[in-house]
C-alpha cells in the first residue's frame, strides 16, 4: 500500500524537481488538490469504491421521551448548543447529545456522507424495522428487509428522506480517498494500487500547464493509459476520462 509520501515523491520524479524547489515554487501546495481531482475523475467514470451509509431513522417526539427517561432530563434546549459549549454540559448532558445525534428523524430530508457520487446499483439497500419503549430496549419487528419505495424517498441528487423508522443501510458509489493539506507523508492510503499509479501523472500534467504544455500533454497521456488499466472487479467496461481544463 502506498502512502502519501510516496506518491508525492513520485510527482517530484515526474516533475524532475527537488523537494525544496517545488516547495519555493509553490507546486508541493497544488499537490492534494490535484490528487482530489484525479481521485474524483477515477471514481466517477471508471471505478467507484462501494460504500454503506447506515442511517437510524426514529420519530423525533419518540426519541426525545426515550432520552428524557434514559438520562432524567426535562428541557432539551442544550441539545442546539453550539460545538464549542459542549465541553462546559455536565457529563449525562454530553452523553444524551451525543445520543440524540447519532440519529435521524422520520420525514427530514437527510444528506448523504461527504464521499458520496451515487446512489450504488450493485447492492440492495436493507433496513430494520425497530421502535423505542419505555423499558428502553428496541423491538424488532422485522429483519434486513429490502428497502420499499413507501420507506425511503430519494431527495435530489444526493439525499433522502424516511417515510418510516429504522435502522438502514444504503449502499453508493464513493470517492475513494480525500486528500487534505494536513494529510501525513507517511498515511497509508487506502486506495487500490493502480489507481494511485495514476496520481503522479495527473499532478504532474496539472503543474506543468502553467508553463510547459508539451510536457503537460505527455504527462496527461500517461495518465490516461494508467486509467485504461484500471479493472473494475464486476468486470464492466471502464468508462472513458475526460479530463477538465483548457488544452
Amino acid at each position: 500500500m502506498y502512502t502519501w509520501g510516496y506518491i508525492k515523491e513520485a510527482t517530484l520524479a515526474k516533475l524532475d524537481v527537488s523537494n525544496v524547489d517545488a516547495v519555493n515554487l509553490g507546486y508541493m501546495n497544488r499537490f492534494y488538490i490535484y490528487a482530489n481531482e484525479a481521485i474524483g475523475q477515477i471514481s466517477s467514470a471508471v471505478k467507484a469504491k462501494l460504500a454503506y451509509a447506515t442511517f437510524k431513522a426514529v420519530h423525533k417526539e419518540r426519541l426525545l421521551k426515550y432520552l428524557s427517561r434514559k438520562y432524567q432530563i426535562v428541557d432539551f434546549t442544550f441539545l442546539h448548543t453550539t460545538p464549542y459549549n459542549v465541553e462546559d454540559l455536565p457529563a449525562k448532558f454530553q452523553a444524551c447529545l451525543k445520543e440524540y445525534k447519532s440519529y435521524v428523524f422520520v420525514n427530514d430530508v437527510v444528506k448523504m456522507p461527504d464521499d458520496y457520487i451515487a446512489f450504488s446499483l450493485k447492492s440492495k439497500a436493507y433496513v430494520t424495522r425497530y421502535e423505542y419503549y419505555t423499558n428502553f430496549d428496541r423491538f424488532y419487528i422485522e429483519e434486513n428487509k429490502t428497502v420499499a419505495d413507501n420507506d425511503c424517498l430519494l431527495y435530489g441528487s444526493q439525499s433522502v428522506k424516511f417515510i418510516e423508522p429504522g435502522l438502514y443501510e444504503i449502499p453508493y458509489d464513493a470517492r475513494w480517498f480525500i486528500f487534505s493539506s494536513t494529510t501525513p507523508d507517511d498515511l497509508e492510503i487506502p486506495v487500490p494500487s493502480m489507481i494511485l499509479d495514476a496520481l503522479p501523472s495527473y499532478i504532474a500534467s496539472q503543474i506543468f500547464k502553467i508553463d510547459d504544455e508539451q510536457k503537460a500533454a505527455i504527462m496527461r497521456n500517461e495518465f490516461e493509459i494508467f486509467v485504461s488499466r484500471i479493472n473494475d472487479n464486476d468486470d464492466s467496461e471502464p468508462e472513458s476520462i475526460v479530463i477538465g481544463g483548457d488544452w
